[in-house]
């Protein structure tokens, strides 16, 4: 840690005292203003004193000269020259000059005079890159994630045409459920960082790291196969073109949450405040001693391993352990997070130059709802509970993360880079549920006590080369490393039923004898190698000019993880006090009190739930890229990918809980993308390609029950990974000023298309994974920016939004419709996709003012119903309900450095829930409200 913070002064003060050298210095690049590539040997010339300067390879150039005020050329063969006069050149400081050059329509070359501009306009560069883009693309730049306020990813991408999030951290790209969407990190692969889900938790990617995140929701030969419903790039700040720093500090106020003296939580650890346990949950020395012990039990047998416990080693186990199994009660603080950025580009000669990134951000927030709902309903066409329930939970959320990224350019040709990008998260939660249990015709409490930590190291290496001789042919590669490590230490659940006396009041309190109280530990280690060359080579054909490309990719993942649980023993199920703590003091643990509670650990279930597993896929591609007609691309070519994944569990091969499963396949997959530019600045595109989805490790080699959820997970070894045919069309029009205009279809059809659903064969919540037969998804998307300034009164407003419309379609097979229509008659034939939102919307109005730097915005998101849960029989299905949100932010510039924000979300206060569609109405799966939370923040920029 020591070497960091020095690297960072040194490189700060390397920043600083450059300002005092004796030249100035502009910085900037040359694109080309149509296709938006980037115009490599273009000159930039200062007209008085002729000092100059040539582009690289991504159109960037750095021009030294002495202070004054100039008259700035900017030429490259066959395009209209742009002329910039009065250029304040200071000494020791950076002038940002950018240029868009227009191809020359004869050969009198036109000289465009404007003036000179340090303002960047990135929202505007964002639709340049779309409009220049292979794919059919999305994407949000970090000017404009700053000027709308978003903290993090997930809260950039909600405002991204036809994206959803879910929980605040799950990306849904066109409605499709989270395995659909391929995350990407730089382009390097992320693991997931959660067991349980498909995808990557969104929410550790604070915006003070992010250059732009794009999302290309078609798919090209150099993308991954899993890029059905899109692939998301988060792309970190790489060269900056001088010196930057920033530091702000924001706090949040929910009336629920925050300064609330019933937030529930429980006592912790030291360090929860970073979002890492301190030691304080570990399994206890002398229960880990008992784990890995050989034991000789009752009748002078030994047993090797712990799957038995003498009464006194059960006994000594049992007071091992933090006795707490009740939430408490603690006023909660205020949400608040800091950033740290800093950046600048430095150099060291002629052509080559050290450009530096380095981040900081931590945020620490309260969640808390008391109000909340849930339920769960036994198999019947009319509503007939089996639990009815109170809710309330407590939640501190902490992130902590870090990004360091140096880059390197050797030579206007030549530039490589490492990059390093640290994230730690913690969740402690606590939640109490009181409620009916009508299965048992009793009332049931359940106390819940976790803690899930997470940490992410990712390091990379990359580096780009053009090679001017071969006719500018590039050579891009990269290699990464990532470690993730997910944590849930001593995480604790207690069930149990009560009676109500004459006059209502509690009493018999017992044991639910089916769901003992447990301890639960869960450890998570994955690593992922992810290695990539691509080659670009453009080819003269006559007076045409045919772009191959052509690569590979390695790509290994191993994940292995460990489950231990331990769980209370008991002869008799009844205490009478209904105190949790009162039976689980050590007078009440006794080798003599076979009353009393003690810890038992079911060895062989822990070894059932804990598996190890390991996926490789090696890629190969070849595509084109050419223009038969001047108005028409085309990107063709074919991708193979060739995969295997293996799972297995820890149980011995010859025990009947043993369970493997794998999946070894070779897939080709085609694409073809088709822009046709109508006229200028107006496209049409079409895009056709294959692509697929592989199941993850635990849906097909492992089992396990989730005491946070009530479910049982059944894994499948003969689940079929999914292939997709996918047909999509753009339409786009991109008027000036960053103004546009875009409609788009698509459909796409599935072949075993992987789902959820319950089992009919059990009592219990027990979900299967399956393939379904066939799918089928359509959708139309609108999008629009638009400035109102045709209006007087509106000079400084714009309004820009986004609608997505998605029909999906599943085929209900034959026997399980059969069944259900025996007690429901009318049922559909089909049903929708799980996880797939029916409709998207997004909508802003912004205000900006530069003269008084004032800016203020106000947004709408919200998602259709969507598919949560396929239930059993004729039990209707559970669909997530859509949740508006309304969210206002307004910032005022002070002075040259400083600003200040207010903000306000969710001002709708909507709920979170989940409902059955039944006959005589709709019933709460689970409902709960967020609360309205408002926020100040101050930044300090220098820029």
């Amino acid at each position: 840690m020591k070497r960091v913070i020095a690297v960072i002064v040194f490189l700060s003060f390397l920043g600083i005292t450059s300002s005092f050298a004796q030249e100035g210095t502009v910085r900037g690049k040359v694109i080309d203003a149509n296709s938006g590539e980037p115009l490599t040997g273009a000159t930039v010339m200062v007209k008085e004193n002729s000092d100059g300067a040539v582009t690289d390879f991504a159109g960037k150039y750095t021009l030294k000269t002495e202070p004054g005020t100039y008259t700035i050329r900017v030429s490259f063969v066959s395009y209209e020259k742009k002329i910039f006069q009065d250029v304040t050149v200071k000494a020791g400081e950076v002038k940002v000059l950018d240029a868009n050059l227009e191809k020359a329509s004869s050969t009198d070359l036109e000289e465009v005079v404007v003036s000179a501009k340090t303002r960047r306009n990135t929202a505007t560069s964002m639709m340049v890159v779309q409009r220049k883009s292979a794919h059919i693309m999305n994407g949000i730049s970090s000017g404009k994630i700053s000027e709308l306020g978003d903290a993090n990813a997930a809260q950039a991408l909600k405002r991204v045409t036809g994206v959803s999030v879910q929980e605040g951290k799950y990306i849904y790209v066109r409605g499709l459920g989270e395995r659909y969407t391929n995350i990407i990190l730089n382009d390097a692969e992320i693991p997931a960082l959660d067991p349980e889900k498909n995808t990557v938790q969104m929410d550790i990617f604070p915006s003070n790291i992010i250059e732009n995140i794009k999302v290309n929701k078609t798919f090209t030969p150099d993308m991954s196969g899993e890029s059905t419903g899109g692939e998301v790039n988060i792309v970190t700040r790489d060269f900056p073109e001088k010196f930057t720093f920033q530091f702000s500090n924001s706090i949040g106020y929910n009336p629920r949450a925050n300064l609330n003296t019933d937030f529930l939580t429980y006592p912790g650890g030291d360090l929860d405040w970073l979002g890492t346990d301190d030691g304080t949950r570990d399994i206890p020395k002398r229960a880990q001693a008992a784990l890995n012990k050989t034991i000789e039990n009752d009748f002078g047998q030994i047993i090797q391993g712990p799957n038995r416990f003498s009464v006194k080693d059960l006994n000594d186990v049992s007071k091992s352990f933090n006795k707490r199994f009740t939430p408490t009660t603690k006023k909660s603080f205020l949400d608040h997070s800091h950033k740290l950025a800093i950046g600048d580009q430095i150099s060291i000669g002629q052509n080559q130059a050290i450009g530096y990134n380095f981040a900081l951000n931590y945020s620490r927030n309260f969640s808390y709802y008391e109000d909340g709902t849930s339920a769960v309903y036994e198999e019947s066409y009319t509503p007939s509970p089996f639990r009815e329930t109170n809710d309330r939970r407590g939640k501190q959320d902490v992130i902590v993360s870090g990004l360091a990224n140096v880059n390197v350019k050797l030579s206007p040709n030549h530039k490589f880079g490492v990059r390093y990008l640290k994230t730690q998260s913690g969740d402690k939660i606590a939640r109490s549920q009181d409620g009916q249990f009508h299965y048992e015709n009793n009332f049931v409490q359940d106390r819940q006590l976790s803690f899930i930590e997470r940490a992410m190291n990712s390091y990379q290496v990359h580096g780009k080369h053009v090679f001017p001789a071969l006719n500018n042919s590039t050579i891009k590669w990269s290699g990464s490393y990532i470690d993730m490590h997910q944590s849930e230490p001593d995480q604790r659940f207690f069930i149990n039923l009560y009676e109500q006396d004459a006059n209502g009041n509690p009493s018999d309190y017992m044991i639910k004898t089916n769901t003992k109280p447990k301890r639960f530990y869960r450890d998570m280690q994955e690593n992922n190698i992810d290695l990539k060359l691509d080659a670009d080579i453009p080819v003269n054909i006559g007076e045409k000019e045919i772009n191959l490309k052509f690569g590979g990719t390695y790509v290994k993942k191993d994940r292995t993880l460990d489950d231990v649980q331990f769980e209370l023993k008991y002869d008799k199920t009844d205490f009478p006090t209904g105190d949790i703590n009162y039976f689980l003091d050590n007078y009440m643990i006794s080798e003599n009190n076979h009353g009393g509670y003690y810890y038992t650990d079911d060895y062989t279930s822990d070894l059932n739930n804990s598996y190890t597993a390991n996926q490789t896929v090696y890629a190969g591609y070849g595509m084109v890229n050419f223009s038969p007609f001047d108005n028409l691309r085309i990107i063709t070519g074919v991708r193979m990918e060739k995969s295997y994944i293996f799972t297995e569990n820890q149980v011995s091969e010859d025990s009947k809980l043993y369970k493997s499963g794998d999946l070894n396949e070779l897939d080709l997959l085609p694409s073809l993308n088709a822009t046709y530019t109508i006229i200028e600045k107006m496209n049409l595109r079409l895009a056709l390609a294959r692509t697929l989805a592989r199941p993850v490790f635990k849906e097909i080699g492992t089992s396990y029950y989730d005491y946070k959820t009530g479910i049982y997970y059944q894994g499948n070894p003969d689940l079929k990974r999914a292939l997709v045919n996918n047909i999509d069309t753009k339409w786009e029009y991109y008027f000036d000023r960053g103004e546009r205009v875009a409609v788009s279809a698509f459909y796409k059809n599935f072949k075993n298309p992987i789902e959820q659903k319950l089992s009919v064969s059990t009592q219990n919540f027990e979900i299967l994974h399956v393939n379904s037969d066939n799918a089928n998804v359509y959708g139309v998307e609108f999008e629009f920016r638009k400035k109102l300034d045709f209006i007087k009164a509106l000079k400084n407003y714009s309004l820009e939004g986004n609608l997505s419309f998605v029909k999906s379609s599943v085929t209900i097979p034959g026997k399980v419709l059969k069944d259900i229509r025996q007690k429901d008659p009318d049922k559909s034939s089909t049903r929708p996709m799980l996880g797939q939102a029916p409709y998207i919307i997004n909508a802003h109005l912004n205000y900006e003012n530069t003269d008084m730097k004032l800016k203020s915005n106000i947004g709408f998101n919200m998602s259709g119903e969507k598919l949560l849960l396929i239930t059993k029989g004729s039990t209707p299905y559970i669909y997530e309900q859509p949740s508006p949100s309304l969210n206002f932010n307004i910032s005022k510039g002070l002075g040259k450095h400083f600003s200040i924000k207010l903000s306000a979300s969710n001002l709708l206060d909507s709920k979170e829930s989940a409902v059955h569609h039944f006959n005589e109405g709709d019933r709460y799966y689970y409902k709960y409200s967020k609360g309205r939370e408002f926020g100040i923040s101050l930044k300090y920029l220098i820029d």
